[in-house]
């Protein structure tokens, strides 16, 4: 596991990033264990059980970076599917990916 805890929302999650310590319910019962990989069904899981909140592993600034990038460009390529030809909303989709990473470092 990595030395430094981050405690992300749930909807900011990557894909493939590792819980930093075990999860468990207001019951102490163990929902995922530390360094287990996340992905979006652990995610709607984790949500239906009321935890908006997790532990995941540090990572460096460039990583973090990069798959903010990844994560904003993955929910907007859904968004604007249909529209990959049109000029403006190419740019519109651009001013709402760097709004969503500005977002997502405050």
């Amino acid at each position: 596991m990595g030395s430094t805890v981050v405690y992300k929302p749930l909807s900011m999650i990557v894909p493939g990033e590792r819980l930093a310590r075990d999860l468990v319910d207001e019951n102490g019962q163990v929902l995922l264990q530390a360094g287990e990989s996340l992905d979006s069904r652990h995610c709607r899981r984790l949500s239906v059980c009321g935890i908006d909140t997790v532990p995941v592993e540090g990572v460096d600034g460039q990583a973090l970076e990069a798959s903010r990038r990844a994560s904003v460009e993955r929910s907007l390529e859904h968004l604007f599917r249909h529209w990959r030809s049109s000029p403006g909303m190419n740019h519109l989709r651009a001013l709402l990916a760097h709004h969503r990473r500005e977002e997502s470092r405050q």
